[in-house]
């Protein structure tokens, strides 16, 4: 509202809106732990982009790293005790590792390429990211202390935004390999590498579903940058638009129990924040503000 970004809560009915960050620089990309007592965010309040984290309630905000931020948003590995990220250093960027107690960094990639977008497995001893060391952007995996870098796709064309499936079995990702960017899943090793939807436009920015049943994508429809929401199943049959109207949605976060979304839309001038039913029924907007609200996060509880 004053200009630069910050972090808001507020309950699930828009009630509640507490402001967490108050400075005059950007802070941005929120992340709940798993046990929902603390946030990461990026913030260049020091003069650069750093990993941050605060409580809750938005107290005791630290800087994890001195390292300067890299594109992507800090990620939590599934028992809270470490935090990856990507971070520029040598005008390339690395993937990092920072363990809470302690406060160690740890760089696990040193390929002089630009490596991003870290995805813990569940069971966090792998991670799943972006890397160009062999000319594009493919997708790699590794051991969670950096070992065993392993290349999972292997074309031409862009691969990017890897995810696991909540149960570890399937690695969701983007894929430009056939024309335009289309929803790809794949099994961890690489293997059985399949296409889910075949659109003459770009879909992208797949996010699983809480029980790993239904991916949610946006999809430039018109071809004219403003995306609409649609849900996927996994045998890629049941493809089915959720949001109708001439702007742009997108940036979903679902409830822990996968009965709502919440996404954010410029439909009423600018960005605001609005959820809605898994099935794209019962939208209601959240936000009621000049300024732009994005990057929702729902809470774990």
């Amino acid at each position: 509202m004053d200009g630069d970004n910050e972090i808001y809560v507020m309950n699930s009915d828009a009630t509640g809106q507490v402001r967490l960050t108050d400075n005059e620089m950007n802070d941005e990309w929120p992340a709940w732990s798993h046990n929902g007592l603390k946030i990461a965010f990026k913030s260049d309040r020091d003069g650069s982009h750093g990993v941050y984290i605060m409580n809750a309630d938005g107290s005791d905000q630290t800087r994890l790293s001195r390292l300067t931020a890299g594109p992507g948003f800090p990620v939590w590995s599934r028992d809270d005790a470490e935090i990856a990220f990507d971070a520029i250093y040598d005008g390339m960027t690395d993937i990092y590792v920072v363990r809470l107690h302690g406060r160690s960094v740890r760089r696990l990639t040193t390929e002089n390429s630009n490596d991003e977008r870290p995805s813990w497995s569940p069971d966090g001893k792998m991670i799943v990211f972006i890397s160009t060391r062999n000319g594009n952007a493919e997708i790699y995996v590794m051991n969670s202390d950096g070992s065993n870098q392993k290349r999972l796709t292997n074309n031409n064309l862009f691969d990017g935004f890897p995810s696991w499936s909540p149960n570890g079995s399937l690695i969701l990702f983007e894929s430009a390999r056939d024309g335009n960017s289309e929803i790809y899943l794949m099994e961890p090793d690489g293997s059985n590498q399949r296409r889910l939807t075949f659109n003459n436009t770009e879909d992208g920015y797949p996010k699983w579903s809480p029980d790993g049943r239904t991916i949610i994508h946006d999809t430039d429809i018109n071809k004219d940058r403003n995306y609409e929401l649609f849900s996927l199943t996994l045998d890629g049959r049941h493809h089915i638009r959720l949001t109708h109207n001439s702007a742009d949605d997108g940036y979903i976060s679902w409830t822990p129990d996968g009965t709502l979304l919440c996404f954010m839309s410029d439909r009423d001038g600018n960005y605001e924040i609005y959820r809605m039913n898994q099935d794209g029924s019962s939208v209601v907007r959240l936000t009621h503000n000049d300024a732009k609200d994005t990057q929702p996060s729902w809470s774990p509880f």
